[in-house]
Protein backbone atom coordinates (compact mmCIF):
# COMPACT_ATOMS: atom_id res chain seq x y z
CA UNK A 1 0.00 0.00 0.00
CA UNK A 2 1.59 3.23 -1.43
CA UNK A 3 1.81 6.47 1.65
CA UNK A 4 0.62 9.52 0.67
CA UNK A 5 0.25 12.95 2.79
CA UNK A 6 -3.34 15.32 2.88
CA UNK A 7 -3.76 18.63 4.04
CA UNK A 8 -4.82 17.87 7.48
CA UNK A 9 -1.46 16.13 7.76
CA UNK A 10 0.80 18.91 6.04
CA UNK A 11 -1.26 21.06 8.27
CA UNK A 12 -0.69 19.19 11.24
CA UNK A 13 2.95 19.05 10.37
CA UNK A 14 3.42 22.89 9.91
CA UNK A 15 1.00 25.59 11.52
CA UNK A 16 2.32 28.23 8.78
CA UNK A 17 0.80 26.31 6.08
CA UNK A 18 -1.63 28.82 5.13
CA UNK A 19 -0.20 32.02 6.05
CA UNK A 20 0.02 33.19 2.61
CA UNK A 21 -3.58 32.44 1.87
CA UNK A 22 -5.21 35.85 1.15
CA UNK A 23 -9.60 35.86 1.12
CA UNK A 24 -12.12 38.34 0.64
CA UNK A 25 -12.75 40.82 3.43
CA UNK A 26 -15.89 39.26 3.64
CA UNK A 27 -15.12 35.43 4.62
CA UNK A 28 -13.61 34.61 7.65
CA UNK A 29 -9.78 32.80 6.81
CA UNK A 30 -9.33 30.80 9.94
CA UNK A 31 -13.36 29.59 9.21
CA UNK A 32 -12.42 28.85 5.91
CA UNK A 33 -9.01 27.23 6.94
CA UNK A 34 -10.53 24.64 9.03
CA UNK A 35 -13.15 23.61 6.43
CA UNK A 36 -10.81 23.24 3.84
CA UNK A 37 -8.79 21.17 5.94
CA UNK A 38 -11.79 19.12 6.73
CA UNK A 39 -12.99 18.53 2.77
CA UNK A 40 -9.52 17.72 1.63
CA UNK A 41 -8.50 14.93 4.57
CA UNK A 42 -9.37 12.07 2.25
CA UNK A 43 -7.21 13.70 -0.88
CA UNK A 44 -3.98 13.37 -1.53
CA UNK A 45 -1.74 16.47 -1.94
CA UNK A 46 -0.10 17.57 -5.15
CA UNK A 47 2.88 19.50 -3.21
CA UNK A 48 3.84 17.07 -0.30
CA UNK A 49 6.79 19.37 0.57
CA UNK A 50 5.37 21.73 3.40
CA UNK A 51 7.61 24.70 2.47
CA UNK A 52 6.59 24.94 -1.24
CA UNK A 53 2.90 24.17 -0.87
CA UNK A 54 3.07 27.34 1.52
CA UNK A 55 4.74 29.88 -1.35
CA UNK A 56 2.40 28.57 -3.84
CA UNK A 57 -0.93 28.75 -1.72
CA UNK A 58 -0.07 32.44 -1.69
CA UNK A 59 0.87 32.58 -5.16
CA UNK A 60 -2.49 31.35 -6.32
CA UNK A 61 -4.73 32.95 -3.66
CA UNK A 62 -3.72 36.14 -4.79
CA UNK A 63 -3.93 35.72 -8.30
CA UNK A 64 -7.44 34.22 -7.74
CA UNK A 65 -8.42 36.99 -5.34
CA UNK A 66 -10.03 39.34 -7.79
CA UNK A 67 -12.53 36.64 -9.03
CA UNK A 68 -13.38 35.66 -5.32
CA UNK A 69 -13.98 39.46 -4.71
CA UNK A 70 -16.57 39.70 -7.91
CA UNK A 71 -18.13 36.79 -6.84
CA UNK A 72 -18.98 38.60 -3.35
CA UNK A 73 -20.08 41.33 -4.48
CA UNK A 74 -22.89 39.90 -6.24
CA UNK A 75 -23.76 37.18 -3.26
CA UNK A 76 -23.30 39.97 -0.54
CA UNK A 77 -24.63 42.85 -2.08
CA UNK A 78 -27.97 44.28 0.24
CA UNK A 79 -30.98 44.41 -1.90
CA UNK A 80 -34.47 43.25 -1.49
CA UNK A 81 -35.13 40.87 -3.67
CA UNK A 82 -38.64 41.50 -4.36
CA UNK A 83 -37.50 44.86 -6.30
CA UNK A 84 -36.43 43.55 -9.46
CA UNK A 85 -36.31 47.42 -10.86
CA UNK A 86 -33.68 49.69 -10.22
CA UNK A 87 -32.51 52.32 -12.36
CA UNK A 88 -31.77 56.45 -12.83
CA UNK A 89 -32.58 57.76 -15.74
CA UNK A 90 -30.37 61.60 -16.53
CA UNK A 91 -32.32 63.64 -19.18
CA UNK A 92 -30.74 66.70 -20.26
CA UNK A 93 -33.08 69.09 -21.93
CA UNK A 94 -31.69 72.45 -23.97
CA UNK A 95 -34.37 75.17 -24.56
CA UNK A 96 -33.43 77.81 -26.74
CA UNK A 97 -35.48 80.53 -26.60
CA UNK A 98 -36.07 83.19 -29.69
CA UNK A 99 -37.97 85.49 -27.57
CA UNK A 100 -37.70 88.89 -25.13
CA UNK A 101 -40.19 89.16 -22.58
CA UNK A 102 -40.06 92.11 -20.74
CA UNK A 103 -42.56 93.23 -17.97
CA UNK A 104 -42.66 96.51 -15.68
CA UNK A 105 -44.01 95.69 -12.34
CA UNK A 106 -45.09 97.82 -9.65
CA UNK A 107 -46.09 96.04 -6.53
CA UNK A 108 -47.34 97.87 -3.09
CA UNK A 109 -48.05 95.84 0.05
CA UNK A 110 -49.42 97.68 2.97
CA UNK A 111 -47.89 95.60 5.91
CA UNK A 112 -47.10 96.34 9.69
CA UNK A 113 -44.98 93.53 12.02
CA UNK A 114 -46.65 93.49 15.35
CA UNK A 115 -44.65 91.12 18.25
CA UNK A 116 -46.30 89.83 20.96
CA UNK A 117 -44.45 87.00 22.67
CA UNK A 118 -43.35 85.46 25.80
CA UNK A 119 -39.58 83.97 26.16
CA UNK A 120 -39.42 81.38 28.21
CA UNK A 121 -36.02 79.59 29.10
CA UNK A 122 -36.08 75.99 30.58
CA UNK A 123 -31.96 76.07 30.24
CA UNK A 124 -29.39 74.35 31.93
CA UNK A 125 -26.02 75.90 31.79
CA UNK A 126 -23.09 73.43 32.33
CA UNK A 127 -19.49 75.39 32.75
CA UNK A 128 -16.59 73.51 32.26
CA UNK A 129 -14.31 76.52 32.57
CA UNK A 130 -10.45 77.26 33.85
CA UNK A 131 -10.40 80.36 35.24
CA UNK A 132 -6.74 82.51 35.15
CA UNK A 133 -6.59 86.29 36.60
CA UNK A 134 -3.25 87.88 35.83
CA UNK A 135 -5.04 90.71 38.23
CA UNK A 136 -2.82 93.52 40.04
CA UNK A 137 -5.12 94.76 43.10
CA UNK A 138 -4.38 98.70 43.90
CA UNK A 139 -6.67 99.66 47.07
CA UNK A 140 -7.24 103.02 48.16
CA UNK A 141 -9.36 102.90 51.38
CA UNK A 142 -10.15 104.29 54.71
CA UNK A 143 -11.35 101.90 56.97
CA UNK A 144 -13.87 102.99 60.01
CA UNK A 145 -15.09 100.71 62.48
CA UNK A 146 -18.24 101.83 64.59
CA UNK A 147 -17.96 97.95 66.41
CA UNK A 148 -19.14 96.63 69.90
CA UNK A 149 -17.18 93.74 71.19
CA UNK A 150 -19.10 91.64 73.15
CA UNK A 151 -17.13 88.53 74.58
CA UNK A 152 -18.86 85.34 76.01
CA UNK A 153 -15.32 83.30 76.82
CA UNK A 154 -14.54 80.88 79.51
CA UNK A 155 -10.69 81.24 80.03
CA UNK A 156 -8.99 78.08 80.88
CA UNK A 157 -5.25 78.05 81.89
CA UNK A 158 -2.47 75.44 81.80
CA UNK A 159 0.24 76.97 82.87
CA UNK A 160 3.34 76.31 85.49
CA UNK A 161 5.20 79.51 86.53
CA UNK A 162 8.79 79.62 86.71
CA UNK A 163 10.43 82.89 88.91
CA UNK A 164 14.19 83.34 88.36
CA UNK A 165 13.88 86.42 90.24
CA UNK A 166 16.53 88.69 92.65
CA UNK A 167 14.48 90.49 95.12
CA UNK A 168 16.11 93.78 96.69
CA UNK A 169 13.66 95.57 99.39
CA UNK A 170 14.95 99.29 100.03
CA UNK A 171 11.86 99.69 102.45
CA UNK A 172 11.24 101.46 105.85
CA UNK A 173 9.52 100.13 108.62
CA UNK A 174 8.56 101.68 112.38
CA UNK A 175 6.99 99.72 115.26
CA UNK A 176 4.99 101.88 117.20
CA UNK A 177 3.38 100.85 120.76
CA UNK A 178 0.92 102.39 123.39
CA UNK A 179 1.22 102.54 127.11
CA UNK A 180 -1.58 101.35 129.65
CA UNK A 181 -2.01 104.60 130.58
CA UNK A 182 -1.68 106.30 127.52
CA UNK A 183 -3.69 106.39 124.27
CA UNK A 184 -1.09 107.79 121.98
CA UNK A 185 1.42 105.23 120.21
CA UNK A 186 5.04 105.95 121.04
CA UNK A 187 7.54 104.22 118.48
CA UNK A 188 8.74 101.39 119.67
CA UNK A 189 11.80 100.41 117.40
CA UNK A 190 12.65 100.84 113.69
CA UNK A 191 14.03 98.84 110.97
CA UNK A 192 15.60 100.90 107.63
CA UNK A 193 14.77 98.67 104.39
CA UNK A 194 15.60 101.21 102.33
CA UNK A 195 12.51 102.31 99.97
CA UNK A 196 11.95 99.95 97.48
CA UNK A 197 11.92 96.53 97.10
CA UNK A 198 12.99 95.33 93.01
CA UNK A 199 12.65 92.21 91.61
CA UNK A 200 15.17 91.29 89.26
CA UNK A 201 15.20 88.49 86.68
CA UNK A 202 12.84 86.71 84.78
CA UNK A 203 9.42 85.30 85.33
CA UNK A 204 8.26 82.15 82.62
CA UNK A 205 4.50 81.13 82.39
CA UNK A 206 4.67 77.69 80.47
CA UNK A 207 1.59 76.16 79.28
CA UNK A 208 -1.34 76.83 77.37
CA UNK A 209 -4.21 79.51 78.03
CA UNK A 210 -7.74 78.60 76.39
CA UNK A 211 -10.97 80.62 75.75
CA UNK A 212 -13.80 78.75 74.99
CA UNK A 213 -16.83 80.53 74.06
CA UNK A 214 -18.12 83.04 71.16
CA UNK A 215 -16.85 86.67 70.72
CA UNK A 216 -19.31 89.12 69.01
CA UNK A 217 -18.29 92.31 66.96
CA UNK A 218 -21.43 94.11 66.57
CA UNK A 219 -21.78 97.10 64.84
CA UNK A 220 -20.85 98.25 60.77
CA UNK A 221 -17.29 98.54 59.45
CA UNK A 222 -16.94 100.85 56.15
CA UNK A 223 -14.44 101.24 53.82
CA UNK A 224 -14.20 104.88 52.04
CA UNK A 225 -11.99 105.06 49.09
CA UNK A 226 -11.41 102.74 45.57
CA UNK A 227 -10.24 99.04 44.80
CA UNK A 228 -8.92 98.78 41.36
CA UNK A 229 -8.12 95.72 39.84
CA UNK A 230 -5.58 96.08 36.60
CA UNK A 231 -4.86 92.82 34.53
CA UNK A 232 -6.80 90.21 32.73
CA UNK A 233 -8.74 87.57 33.70
CA UNK A 234 -9.20 84.60 30.70
CA UNK A 235 -11.79 81.97 30.92
CA UNK A 236 -10.82 79.13 29.02
CA UNK A 237 -13.11 75.64 28.44
CA UNK A 238 -16.80 75.39 27.61
CA UNK A 239 -19.72 76.62 28.46
CA UNK A 240 -22.90 74.88 27.27
CA UNK A 241 -26.65 75.70 27.68
CA UNK A 242 -28.99 72.22 27.60
CA UNK A 243 -32.69 72.55 27.64
CA UNK A 244 -35.53 74.72 25.42
CA UNK A 245 -36.10 78.07 24.72
CA UNK A 246 -39.45 78.58 23.84
CA UNK A 247 -41.57 82.19 22.33
CA UNK A 248 -45.03 82.07 23.46
CA UNK A 249 -47.09 85.16 21.36
CA UNK A 250 -47.83 86.02 18.06
CA UNK A 251 -46.11 88.12 15.39
CA UNK A 252 -48.73 90.22 12.91
CA UNK A 253 -47.37 91.56 9.60
CA UNK A 254 -48.56 94.98 8.69
CA UNK A 255 -46.88 97.88 6.30
CA UNK A 256 -45.66 98.64 3.15
CA UNK A 257 -43.34 96.10 1.03
CA UNK A 258 -43.01 97.50 -2.66
CA UNK A 259 -41.73 96.07 -5.64
CA UNK A 260 -41.18 98.38 -8.83
CA UNK A 261 -39.13 97.87 -11.67
CA UNK A 262 -38.96 95.75 -14.84
CA UNK A 263 -38.25 91.67 -15.34
CA UNK A 264 -36.75 90.68 -19.04
CA UNK A 265 -36.44 86.81 -20.02
CA UNK A 266 -34.54 86.31 -23.23
CA UNK A 267 -32.02 83.49 -23.91
CA UNK A 268 -31.26 80.11 -23.91
CA UNK A 269 -31.78 77.66 -21.05
CA UNK A 270 -30.64 73.93 -19.72
CA UNK A 271 -32.79 71.66 -17.79
CA UNK A 272 -31.17 68.25 -16.10
CA UNK A 273 -33.49 65.63 -14.82
CA UNK A 274 -33.07 62.49 -12.87
CA UNK A 275 -35.80 59.90 -13.06
CA UNK A 276 -34.90 57.15 -10.28
CA UNK A 277 -37.43 53.94 -11.12
CA UNK A 278 -37.83 51.21 -8.69
CA UNK A 279 -40.08 48.02 -7.61
CA UNK A 280 -41.39 45.25 -9.69
CA UNK A 281 -41.41 44.52 -12.73
CA UNK A 282 -44.45 42.33 -12.84
CA UNK A 283 -42.78 39.82 -15.04
CA UNK A 284 -42.39 37.61 -12.41
CA UNK A 285 -44.74 37.18 -9.11
CA UNK A 286 -43.57 36.86 -5.52
CA UNK A 287 -43.24 33.46 -5.09
CA UNK A 288 -40.92 32.70 -7.94
CA UNK A 289 -38.79 35.69 -6.45
CA UNK A 290 -38.24 34.18 -3.17
CA UNK A 291 -37.41 30.55 -4.65
CA UNK A 292 -34.92 31.69 -7.32
CA UNK A 293 -34.15 33.61 -3.88
CA UNK A 294 -33.67 30.41 -1.79
CA UNK A 295 -32.17 28.92 -4.78
CA UNK A 296 -29.32 31.34 -4.95
CA UNK A 297 -28.31 30.99 -1.41
CA UNK A 298 -28.41 27.13 -1.22
CA UNK A 299 -26.19 26.67 -4.87
CA UNK A 300 -24.28 29.43 -4.50
CA UNK A 301 -21.70 30.29 -1.20
CA UNK A 302 -18.82 32.11 -1.37
CA UNK A 303 -16.68 29.48 1.16
CA UNK A 304 -17.56 26.33 -0.77
CA UNK A 305 -16.81 28.14 -4.52
CA UNK A 306 -13.29 28.88 -2.88
CA UNK A 307 -13.02 25.45 -0.93
CA UNK A 308 -13.38 23.51 -4.75
CA UNK A 309 -11.01 26.15 -6.38
CA UNK A 310 -8.56 24.69 -3.42
CA UNK A 311 -9.04 21.43 -4.57
CA UNK A 312 -8.94 21.17 -8.30
CA UNK A 313 -5.49 23.40 -7.97
CA UNK A 314 -3.93 21.82 -4.63
CA UNK A 315 -5.29 17.65 -4.42
CA UNK A 316 -5.85 14.79 -6.63
CA UNK A 317 -9.32 14.10 -7.27
CA UNK A 318 -9.17 10.29 -6.71
CA UNK A 319 -11.18 8.76 -4.01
Amino acid sequence: MNSWLSVLGLYRYDPTLFDELVVPSVVNKQDLIDNIVVETAELEVIYPDPEIMRQIIGSWSRARLHVWDRIALVLYKNYDPFINITRDEIRTINTVNSKTQTNDLTQTDNTSQTQNLTRTDDLTRTDDLTRTDDLTRTDDLTRTDDLTRTDDLTRTDDLTRTDDLTETDSRTVTNTVSAWDSSSFQNRDKSTNGGNVTNTGTQTNTGTVTNTGTQTDTGTVTNTGTQTNTGTVTNTGTQTNTGTVTNTGTIGNSGTIRNEGRVSDNGNSTVTETLHVEGDSAITDAQDVARKEIELRTRYELDDYIINDFKNRFCLLVY
